[in-house]
C-alpha cells in the first residue's frame, strides 16, 4: 500500500506524462501558449513582477517560434484607462492598471484571464491554448541543465549560479540613470529573444526530455510554474495535482 506522499508523487508523475503526451503528440495541430515571465526578485500576488511575455507556438512536439517582448512595450499600446485595483492605487500609486500589473490575484486562472485581457487591448489578435506563468528561478534551474549559455551578439555567459541576477544587471542596471538614451531603455530587453531562442534548443534534444520531465515535476510543485489550459481535459488534469495555482478554498 503506498503511503499518501507516494500516492501524491506518484499521481503527480502520472499528470507530467499526461500533460507531455498532450503537448508533445505529433498530430498536425499547432498550438500558442501566453507565457508570462515573472520576476521573482519583485514579488507579487501572483509570483512576480511581470516584466516580459512571450508567445510560443508549438506542433507536432516541435517549438515552431517564440515572441518575446517587454512588457512595458505592449503596456504603451493600451491606450483604454483601466482603473487598477485599490491596493495598487494606494502603494504603488498607479493610475492605469495594465499587463504589467495584471498578476494582481493570487489566483493563477484569475491571472491568466486577466493577463489575456490586457494583450487583448493592447491589439493582440492571436488566440492562446493556454497561459503558463514562470518565474525568475527557473531560469536559473534551466541552465543547470543547458549548462552556461552565452547568447549569439552578446559577451555576457549565463550560469545556473547567478543567471537570473546577472539578467537583471544586463536588462535593468546597466540602464540606471538620465545619461542612457531613450532608445537604448526601450531596447534593453532585446538579450531576452535571443536567450530564450538559445535554451529552447538546447532544452529541446532527445538526450534532455528525461531531464525536462523531472524538472517540470519539481518546478510546478514549487509553484515556480504554474498553468492554465482552455482544453477542460488538460485543466482538470493541472487541477487534480493542484498546478493550475487556483487559490484552495476547500475550508470553513
Amino acid at each position: 500500500k503506498l503511503l499518501p506522499l507516494e500516492a501524491d508523487t506518484k499521481k503527480e508523475l502520472e499528470a507530467v506524462n499526461q500533460l507531455a503526451d498532450a503537448l508533445l503528440k505529433k498530430d498536425g495541430v499547432q498550438r500558442t501558449y501566453l507565457v508570462l515571465l515573472q520576476n521573482n526578485y519583485e514579488l507579487r500576488p501572483g509570483g512576480g513582477f511581470l516584466g516580459q511575455y512571450a508567445i510560443v507556438k508549438v506542433k507536432d512536439g516541435a517549438v515552431l517560434s517564440t515572441f518575446v517582448e517587454d512588457a512595458n512595450l505592449l503596456d504603451q499600446r493600451i491606450l483604454v484607462k483601466i482603473t487598477p485595483p485599490y491596493p495598487l492605487t494606494r502603494k504603488l500609486q498607479l493610475k492605469r492598471w495594465k499587463m504589467r500589473d495584471s498578476n494582481f490575484s493570487p489566483d493563477f486562472p484569475t491571472n491568466a484571464q486577466k493577463a489575456e485581457y490586457f494583450y487583448r487591448l493592447a491589439g493582440g489578435g492571436q488566440k492562446f491554448d493556454g497561459v503558463i506563468a514562470i518565474n525568475a528561478n527557473v531560469f536559473d534551474h534551466a541552465l543547470a541543465i543547458t549548462g552556461p549559455i552565452t547568447p549569439a551578439g552578446y559577451s555576457t555567459t549565463f550560469k545556473a549560479e547567478d543567471g537570473a541576477l546577472k539578467l537583471e544587471e544586463v536588462v535593468e542596471k546597466a540602464y540606471l540613470g538620465d545619461d542612457v538614451a531613450a532608445e537604448l531603455k526601450q531596447n534593453r530587453k532585446a538579450i531576452m529573444k535571443v536567450l530564450a531562442a538559445e535554451m529552447v534548443k538546447h532544452l529541446a534534444t532527445v538526450d534532455n526530455i528525461p531531464k525536462m520531465i523531472e524538472f517540470a515535476h519539481r518546478e510546478l510543485g514549487e509553484k515556480n510554474i504554474m498553468l492554465y489550459f482552455k482544453d477542460a481535459a488538460l485543466q482538470n488534469i493541472v487541477a487534480g495535482v493542484k498546478w493550475d495555482g487556483t487559490v484552495n478554498t476547500d475550508w470553513n
